[in-house]
């Protein structure tokens, strides 16, 4: 576990997560989804330079669309000819809700770790695979080695399936 560097409570996210109504997730009468619980968790212990950056971006995180690729993703919320100015939107989807807390985790830190690095949201093959490492990098320098572990090795299985997941 991580060190707090702020208390839950004192994480300013509530205005930033939507949810489909009725479904309970995040819902206050129904308590918080397991993916609420982890982003607050990795927000309360980002650095603060990095929850800093986080706080003042124009980006949305949604619990609940239907999924279109994998457990997480960023999508540009339209209006699309100004890249830098538009607001972006972070997937995370249900389907996380039945995994292991460390790969919640690792893919959540993942995703926030695109907005930090304010990573292009479209670009050729190369630049999504160097974004990925990137990515993958910021998420080992807040500490999250063995949650990483957990994220890959879960990937592996999959793949070792036939499945080819997207996170």
């Amino acid at each position: 576990m991580q060190k707090l560097r702020r208390t839950i409570d004192e994480v300013q996210w509530g205005d930033k997560t939507f949810y489909q109504p009725g479904e309970g997730l995040g819902d206050p009468e129904a308590g918080y989804s397991e993916r609420r619980r982890v982003l607050l968790y990795v927000l309360a212990t980002l650095p603060d330079e990095d929850y800093e950056k986080l706080c003042g971006l124009q980006y949305e995180v949604f619990l609940w669309i239907p999924p279109l690729c994998g457990y997480g993703f960023i999508r540009p919320i339209p209006p699309l000819e100004e890249e830098d100015k538009i607001m972006k939107l972070v997937y995370l989807s249900p389907e996380l809700e039945a995994l292991n807390e460390k790969i919640v985790l690792a893919v959540i830190a993942h995703e926030l770790a695109h907005l930090v690095l304010d990573h292009k949201l479209w670009g050729s093959f190369e630049l999504d695979e160097k974004q990925e490492k990137e990515a993958w990098d910021q998420v080992r320098k807040w500490g999250f080695e063995e949650e990483i572990k957990a994220n890959h090795k879960h990937r592996k299985e999959l793949e070792d399936k036939g499945f080819i997941p997207r996170f």
